[in-house]
């Protein structure tokens, strides 16, 4: 494009790519290290047996219960790329290896076209995430179902990953009324079901809803 629309083009394309590297942009190892080393491995490890910040604000700093208060997040976006992909074990494994160095554990869920990605941890973590994932080229049209704070720890791995047809949501559900797409279904379905849902994908997990 040329002229003073292509200018303004280019320059919106240019902002929009400058603040998606910004917001990817991973911490240094340095600053990890640090953040790994300040607390015991039983309050920032959700791998640990009894798993549980709460009980252990008594015998932190201030900043430290801030940094620990659990949080949770829904998003669902529309995928581009199919299911079984090269891309999608990218996703994967990218996924995992940021989720361990932030100290969030998520769980994404790929089903008819739709991404249902489900997070648990920090919540200036989880943000710090969800600033990253609206730039992926990956998908599109992300939606927020739900922010807030989990009853309970549901994720017990960095990342899980499941797909429809071996793991389906519509089926769980009962299958969707007609002319309901399974988009519209995940809209419109009560968060607690969503949790649910989740929670019959973990190994060796009771369910217990937001």
């Amino acid at each position: 494009m040329t002229g003073a629309s292509g200018a303004t083009t280019a320059r919106t394309w240019s902002a929009w790519a400058i603040t998606c590297r910004i917001s990817s942009s991973a911490p240094s190892p340095e600053v990890s290290v640090r953040r790994r080393r300040r607390y015991p491995a039983a309050l920032t490890d959700p791998r640990q047996k009894n798993w549980n910040p709460v009980r252990f604000h008594s015998i932190l700093p201030a900043d430290a219960e801030r940094v620990l208060r659990m949080g949770s997040l829904i998003f669902i976006s529309e995928a581009l790329v199919p299911t079984s992909s090269v891309e999608m074990a990218r996703i994967y494994l990218a996924s995992r290896r940021r989720n361990r160095r932030l100290g969030v554990t998520s769980h994404l869920h790929h089903e008819d076209g739709i991404f249902l990605h489900y997070f648990e941890g920090p919540p200036g973590a989880i943000e710090t995430l969800l600033l990253s994932i609206r730039c992926d080229w990956r998908h599109r049209n992300m939606r927020v179902l739900h922010r807030g704070p989990p009853k309970e720890r549901l994720l017990t791995e960095w990342m899980g990953f499941s797909e429809a047809p071996e793991a389906s949501f519509l089926r769980w559900m009962g299958g969707a009324p007609d002319g309901i797409t399974p988009e519209q279904m995940l809209e419109r379905a009560e968060i607690a079901d969503i949790v649910e849902f989740i929670g019959t994908l973990q190994p060796n997990r009771s369910v217990s809803a937001v």
